[in-house]
C-alpha cells in the first residue's frame, strides 16, 4: 500500500499497485481499508463502496457479531474502545457517504440514523445526516417586501 500512496498523483500506476494488492488470495484488512479510502478520495465511489462493505463484513465475521442492526448496536456500544468496532463504524459511515454520492439516499439515511445512535460526531454520522437533511437557510429573506 505504500506504493499506492507514493504513486497517488499517477492514477494509472497507483491503480496497478492497488489491484496487485487486492488480487492476493488472502487480502489483509488494512489493504481493504486503504483501498476504500483511496477510491473514496479519488471519487471512484462504486469501488470505494465495494471495499468499505467488504471491510464491514470482515469485521462482523472476525468478531462474530450479528449483521442485524438491532442486535449489532449493543455489541458496538459495549465495544467502542475496541479497534474492530471503531473500524466497523468508520467504514459503515463511509458507506453512507458513498451511498449518498451514488444517489442512494434512502440507504445513506438509514446508515446515518443508525450510526447517530452510537456516537454521531466521532464517526461522521452527524455530518452525513446534515448533508442528507440540510436545515433551511435562516439568512434567506424575500427582498420583495
Amino acid at each position: 500500500m505504500a506504493n499506492v500512496a507514493q504513486a497517488w498523483a499517477d492514477s494509472s500506476t497507483s491503480e496497478q499497485y492497488l489491484q496487485s494488492a487486492l488480487s492476493q488470495p488472502q487480502v489483509e484488512l488494512d489493504v481493504l481499508v486503504g483501498a476504500y479510502r483511496n477510491y473514496f478520495y479519488k471519487h471512484q465511489d462504486a469501488k470505494a463502496l465495494e471495499d468499505a462493505t467488504t471491510v464491514t463484513k470482515r469485521v462482523l465475521q472476525a468478531e462474530q457479531w450479528p449483521e442485524n442492526w438491532d442486535s449489532l448496536k449493543p455489541q458496538l456500544l459495549k465495544n467502542l474502545d475496541n479497534p474492530a468496532a471503531r473500524l466497523y463504524l468508520n467504514a459503515y459511515c463511509a458507506s453512507g457517504l458513498l451511498f449518498a454520492r451514488l444517489g442512494k439516499l434512502e440507504a445513506a439515511q438509514t446508515i446515518a440514523d443508525q450510526v447517530q445512535q452510537i456516537k454521531s460526531k466521532e464517526f461522521g454520522a452527524e455530518v452525513l445526516h446534515s448533508i442528507l437533511n440540510p436545515l433551511p437557510d435562516d439568512d434567506y429573506e424575500d427582498d420583495e417586501d
